[in-house]
C-alpha cells in the first residue's frame, strides 16, 4: 500500500495557494530571524512576505515549528517572524516552506475534509449487472 509523509501532503494542499521552499543559508539561533540569499533573486522587493505568510522549519532542532513572518528584507534574504524560535544551535541548514495558511490549519481543515467525505469516498461498489448490445 503506497504511502506518503503528511509534509508531502501539505505542500501538495498548500501549493495552489502559495507555497515557497527553501533551505537556509545560515544556521537557524534561538532569535526571530530566518536566511535564506536564495530568496533574492526570487523575491527582489521588501516586504513582498510580511504580515500574510507563515514560515514552519522542516528540518533539525526547530522541525515542525512554525511563525508569522512579520518582515521581509529582500537585500539579504532575511525573513523575521512574530516569535522567537525555541531551538538554537543547528549544526547544519535548515529545510523550511513558506505559505500563505496557518501550517496548523491546513491538518485541522484536511481532516475537516475527511470528515465530510467519508464513507462515500472510501466505499468500494462492486457492480454485478451486465450489460450487454449491439456494440
Amino acid at each position: 500500500m503506497p504511502t506518503t509523509t503528511w509534509e508531502t501532503m501539505r505542500q501538495d494542499i498548500v501549493r495552489p495557494l502559495g507555497l515557497v521552499t527553501g533551505t537556509t543559508s545560515e544556521n537557524i539561533a534561538a532569535n526571530t530571524i530566518l536566511v535564506d540569499e536564495d530568496l533574492i533573486d526570487l523575491y527582489p522587493t521588501d516586504d513582498y512576505f510580511n504580515n500574510n505568510w507563515y514560515v514552519i522549519v522542516t528540518s533539525n532542532n526547530n522541525d515542525t515549528e512554525y511563525r508569522r513572518v512579520t518582515n521581509y528584507a529582500a537585500d539579504g534574504g532575511t525573513i523575521s517572524v512574530a516569535k522567537a524560535w525555541p531551538n538554537a544551535g543547528d549544526s547544519s541548514t535548515s529545510t523550511y516552506e513558506l505559505m500563505t495558511v496557518p501550517p496548523n490549519k491546513v491538518m485541522e481543515w484536511y481532516n475537516r475534509a475527511r470528515q465530510e467525505v467519508w464513507p462515500h469516498i472510501g466505499i468500494v461498489r462492486d457492480i454485478e449487472t451486465g450489460v450487454t448490445g449491439a456494440r
